[in-house]
């Protein structure tokens, strides 16, 4: 770790050291990223607490390579000292070479763990404001389990196999997605229709769908071979890009395709409200601001202000256009309810002898053809209850309780938390897939002549 060009100064004050305790950079291990965070609560809380205080009482030297700030007894168990990290004091000048601080460690086995860098500057007074600016170089390596020297962290080497492995799966739901669709545009049934409902119907939310599919497909692709060369050398700039692209675009696509599905167009209606394309629009708009976000966050280094700032607004984007993609399966849950009730009223005023009443478990097996209005519309109602519950559960689980449970992973595991949301994100796609595949006779893609019903929420 190198730091250039320090300067710490105050506009009040020409001899600024007189007026600090210590300012300094310290590497600390912890046990998880919610230990990290606990502890930065409680030095927040503490304004006059030094994080580095041990090493100003004991002065030590960091810098002549004889009193490493980790050390082992006989057995190779390490010590508690293993827990106050690496300190880099930025307060003696005198002892850097020409406009350079430097430190440097070799760790041995038994001293890895979750390391975070803290820069302090220690009880400055309140009255006396101070700065500080300077370009810091931080450099670390790993070691693969082939002894090959890696850029990745212990809980990061996985990410490229994995993330290739869910591309080959991608690959597989691609292939037979779209060789299904192609052959029933050709005339034939496809590969998963059921015959009792006539040939199946291909609509042009399939062909969103598809694209979707492919988005994803190669945007994990090219993760992977971004993870890998940040693996072998460090930087993946061209891949990087072609990553955050094509994860732009199969945001807005993903978002896009909910919406749809959600409001109806294309199996239920041919068309779309105003309020349903100004919900679309809305929702576009987020996404280009939410990836504006990621492309910043790329550039900035976590700990940073404008990190801070844009990751909040990254979050805040993200659960808006997450609740927004529920209102159009609101409202069309809503319409059904009220077409139920409306048929309900009007079955009301008919002779009861004159109506054919259908028990339950005939209602299962009677073809869908033959069943009463009202039951197509109860099983249409079902389907959007059952789509509105599966998209909650896939916004709550990757926007949520991954993160939860991710601040509690050790540094050996932190690969559980990308292979928990690619695992859910593609039994989401896979679900939704076989719920709204083309089907002859599916009660949420069977057309109905009446006219839309506005509901204002």
């Amino acid at each position: 770790m190198s730091v250039f060009d320090y300067n710490l100064y105050s506009e009040d004050q020409p001899n600024v050291n007189n007026y600090v305790a210590g300012v300094g950079f310290l590497l600390k291990r912890f046990k998880d990223e919610s230990d990290f965070n606990h502890y930065i609560n409680e030095m927040q809380q503490n304004e006059t607490t030094c994080v580095f205080q041990k090493y100003l009482n004991q002065n030590d030297d960091v810098f002549n390579g004889e009193d490493d700030a980790f050390s082992n007894d006989g057995d190779g168990q390490v010590l508690n000292a293993v827990e106050d990290g690496i300190f880099l004091d930025m307060s003696q000048t005198s002892r850097w070479a020409p406009n350079t601080a430097h430190v440097s460690y070799d760790f041995r086995r038994g001293e890895g763990g979750y390391y975070f860098l803290i820069y302090q500057i220690c009880s400055p007074p309140k009255d006396v404001t101070i700065y500080s600016d300077f370009e810091l170089d931080f450099h670390f390596s790993n070691q693969d389990s082939f002894s090959s020297e890696s850029y990745l962290s212990a809980g990061e080497m996985i990410l490229p196999n994995m993330f290739f492995c869910f591309f080959l799966l991608y690959s597989i739901c691609l292939y037979l997605w779209t060789r299904n669709i192609s052959a029933i545009s050709e005339g034939g049934v496809g590969y998963f229709a059921d015959l009792a409902g006539g040939r199946p119907l291909v609509y042009p939310i399939h062909y969103i769908m598809s694209f979707l599919l492919l988005l994803k497909t190669f945007s994990i692709l090219f993760e992977s071979i971004r993870y890998h060369y940040l693996r072998v050398t460090g930087h993946a700039s061209v891949w990087s890009g072609l990553y955050y692209t094509f994860t732009f675009l199969k945001g807005m696509i993903l978002f896009t395709a909910i919406l749809l599905i959600g409001s109806g167009w294309s199996f239920v209606k041919p068309f779309l409200s105003d309020r349903e394309k100004k919900m679309i629009f809305a929702i576009l708009v987020l996404q280009v601001i939410n990836n504006i976000a990621i492309v910043v966050l790329t550039q900035e280094t976590e700990g940073e202000v404008a990190f801070d700032r844009w990751t909040a607004v990254l979050h805040l984007v993200d659960i808006i256009c997450c609740c927004a993609v529920l209102i159009p399966i609101v409202w069309q849950v809503n319409t059904l309810e009220k077409n139920i009730e409306l048929s309900n009223n009007s079955h009301a005023d008919v002779n009861d002898t004159s109506d054919a009443i259908i028990s339950e478990d005939e209602f299962e097996n009677e073809p869908l053809k033959g069943r009463p209005t009202d039951q197509k519309l109860a099983s249409k109602l079902k389907l959007f209850r059952s789509f509105y519950l599966l998209v909650v559960a896939y916004i709550y689980t990757t926007r949520i309780v991954v993160y939860i449970f991710a601040s509690t992973l050790d540094y050996r595991h932190q690969w559980v938390k990308h292979f928990v949301i690619e695992g859910v994100t593609l039994a989401f796609y896979v679900t939704v897939g076989a719920l709204f595949k083309p089907m002859g006779e599916n009660p949420y893609l069977s057309q109905q002549g009446t006219a839309e019903v506005e509901l204002t929420l």
